[in-house]
């Protein structure tokens, strides 16, 4: 009886994440399987049902609120695509949940200062791209 429960619990949660089609990437665009450039979001998982991603794509291109999981559901990694490129911060977390590296981008090029910590939360390394 758990078992079911906890079977219908996941699917009702998987209901609003679209799985990704068909998908192929080819020299940087996202196409569908009719080959056309793929628009929409959609979500991958793993095969024990979790959520790996959501990802959000326009005219084949990544594009808005990328979000990465580990299979125990913590977020992995989270940021932004705009036309295809990196922008903005981009956080990266250990699977226990805390944050492991700060990230920043402005059309996928590496600005302003990217940290690293450890499991505690102390700064251990810092790189600045400005």
């Amino acid at each position: 009886m758990k078992k079911t429960i906890l079977f219908l619990v996941t699917i009702f949660l998987a209901c609003d994440k679209q799985p990704c089609p068909d998908l192929k990437f080819i020299d940087g665009i996202t196409y569908d399987s009719n080959g056309e450039p793929f628009t929409g979001n959609c979500s991958t998982f793993y095969n024990d049902f979790n959520i790996k991603s959501i990802e959000k794509y326009n005219k084949g291109k990544d594009h808005g609120k990328w979000t990465f999981y580990f299979n125990n559901g913590n977020v992995q990694t989270q940021g932004r695509f705009e036309d295809g490129l990196k922008t903005g911060e981009w956080k990266y977390f250990y699977e226990t949940g805390e944050i492991w590296k700060l990230n920043y981008f402005s059309k996928g090029k590496k600005i302003k200062n990217w940290s690293t910590f450890d499991l505690n939360g102390n700064k251990i390394d810092s790189i600045n791209f400005n």
